[in-house]
This record gives C-alpha cells, structure tokens and sequence, in this order.
C-alpha cells in the first residue's frame, strides 16, 4: 500500500511538473515576429511621432530664456513583449507589447547655478515646486548654494531637481560631482525594425567637449514614458 502510494504521489508530481512547464511555455513572450507588427503598425508610427515631437518640444524649452545651451541630446525610444501573467507570478503584466521612449538632453551654460535655477524655476520647466525643506526642490538647491554646501559643519550632498517625469542635475563645483557622458547606449547593429532606435545629435559628441566651451554643464533627463501599448486581450484576438 505504501509502495502504491509512494508511486501515486510521485506520479501526480510529474504530471503537476510537466503542466507547470507547459503552461510557462505557453505564457513565453512574444515572438520576433509579433514585436515587428506591432511596433511597425500604424499606429504604433503615429504614436511615436507625436510622442517624439513632445519630448523635443520639452528638450527646446529648457534652452528658452535659462542661459542654458542644447549642445547634445541623446534619444532612444523602445519596444517589446511582456509575460504572460500567470499564478505563480505575484507580479501582473498588463500589456503584451509596449513601446517607451525617454531622452537625456545637455546644455552648456556660463551663468552661474543658482541664476540658472532661478530661470528655470520661472519658466515652469517641471513640478519640483519650491517647498521649504523639500528633496529636489529648487528651494532646496538654492539654499544649499546659500549655505556653500554645508550646514553646522556637515557637508551637505549635491542638489538636483526631479519630479516624476524630469530630473535635473549639473556640475557642482562645491562638491566636486560632474556630470558624467551619456548612459544611453545605442546598441550596435540596431534593433530590429518596430523593435527601437537610439539618435544622438550631434552624432560624436561628447560631455567633455561640452565642458571645454563652457564652466557648467547640466543634464535634463526626460524620464521614460510609454506611449503605445498592446493588450493581452487584444493580442490574444489577433
């Protein structure tokens, strides 16, 4: 009875095991092929135009009325499949295919920060508010240049301004942190088509150039935002 027993469990374990792995099969990603129709359809275009029009827009306001010079941008937009969600995966999927793009955009300036803050304070650039105390304030950033980066003998961190979409950051001489080259790396050969693309203009140019024309360089990284998606649903229908 034992033995029988020992055989039925073992038995239900394998067919339990060999289900689990179907169903992680069945629940794989997205092919090659599915990634190229959605991220070359129409829509998908359409959307990545408006969205990569946007995103310049925002690139060129900075350099409206802030001392700051665009001297390099680099742009990547993305896309791909998700997983399927499944029980034993606590985190949900919601889209079988999405597509995202985001920007880090350079300037040079010879204005000193805390004019340039003031500027871009004033044109409303992003929701970094101006809140008393507050992290990645330009309330914050300023009063730290008022302070000469120390307050009752503590060395304070380098400011920076970031809202959920924009982060601001840029040479701080007062603690020796500059602004490093670009962290978006276009990937050689590219991507496949509807799969992404990755642009820098102008093509060869680098932060330390940027630096030998100008005393501060600052960093305006467009956070990635989603702007064409794919539903399990509707991708299960065609």
């Amino acid at each position: 009875m034992r033995r029988r027993t020992k055989w039925a469990a073992l038995t239900g374990a394998l067919l339990l095991t060999g289900t689990l792995a179907s169903c992680a099969f069945d629940n794989g990603e997205l092919s090659s092929d599915d990634i190229r129709r959605y991220g070359s359809s129409a829509q998908a275009k359409s959307n990545r135009v408006d969205a990569e029009r946007a995103l310049r827009d925002r690139v060129a306001a900075f350099a409206k009325g802030t001392d700051l010079d665009l001297t390099l941008l680099r742009l990547q937009w993305s896309c791909g499949g998700g997983q399927r969600p499944d029980w034993l995966d606590p985190m949900e999927h919601p889209y079988a295919f999405d597509c995202s793009m985001q920007a880090y955009a350079y300037y040079g300036t010879d204005t000193p920060v805390p004019t340039v803050l003031r500027k871009i304070d004033a044109a409303v650039l992003g929701h970094w508010g101006t809140a008393l105390g507050g992290d990645d304030t330009v309330e914050r950033a300023l009063g730290y240049y008022r302070l000469k980066g120390v307050q009752d003998g503590v060395k304070l961190g380098p400011p920076q301004l970031s809202d959920p979409t924009t982060m601001v950051s840029w040479d701080d001489p007062l603690s020796g942190s500059t602004v490093l080259e670009p962290v978006v790396h276009c990937p050689e050969p590219p991507l496949p088509e509807g799969g992404g693309r990755c642009v820098n203009e102008p093509a060869g140019t680098t932060v330390a150039q940027l630096r030998e024309r100008h005393a501060t360089v600052f960093q305006v990284h467009f956070r990635s935002e989603s702007y064409f998606q794919v539903s399990w649903e509707r991708h299960e229908k065609n």
